[in-house]
């Protein structure tokens, strides 16, 4: 399965995509500028997900069991991922994130002139706020 898993972020990171779904029931997906698309013909069985979680979490498998859901973060041959292990409808499932390799220059990210100015504040409280995926970690680093 770790075979496998190696296999699945290389071909989701060569094709640009931003996750990769595990859910019962459908084949492994990848988001690739926000349209998901099928990586594979087959659709996961329940044995097929645990397989992925065990691989995914090693030692700390057993926290799903008790708490439901278990976020880590691994590296896959050089390709930073963080993970979110969850039980829904008696099935455990993956939300599998590709970090950018690298930080894009601020300029680049087509952000107002103000965000320039952000590391210069020396008093109050700057949020950066939006939905999952919409860029706030890669803003901050930048």
């Amino acid at each position: 399965m770790q075979k496998d898993l190696h296999q699945l972020v290389a071909q989701a990171a060569a094709k640009g995509a931003s996750d990769i779904h595990l859910i019962y029931g459908l084949p492994p997906m990848c988001r690739v500028y926000g349209e998901l698309s099928p990586m594979r013909d087959l659709p996961l069985s329940h044995e097929d997900c645990e397989a992925y979680a065990m691989a995914l979490a090693g030692n700390a498998y057993e926290k799903i069991k008790s708490i439901g859901e278990l976020d880590l973060a691994r590296d896959f041959d050089g390709q930073r991922t963080r993970i979110n292990l969850f039980r829904q409808q008696g099935h455990v499932s993956a939300s599998i994130r590709l970090i950018a390799r690298e930080i894009p220059a601020l300029e680049s990210l087509g952000l107002p002139p103000i965000v320039d100015t952000f590391p210069a504040v020396n008093r109050g409280l700057i949020i950066v706020t939006g939905e999952t995926g919409s860029g706030k970690s890669t803003t901050l680093a930048a």
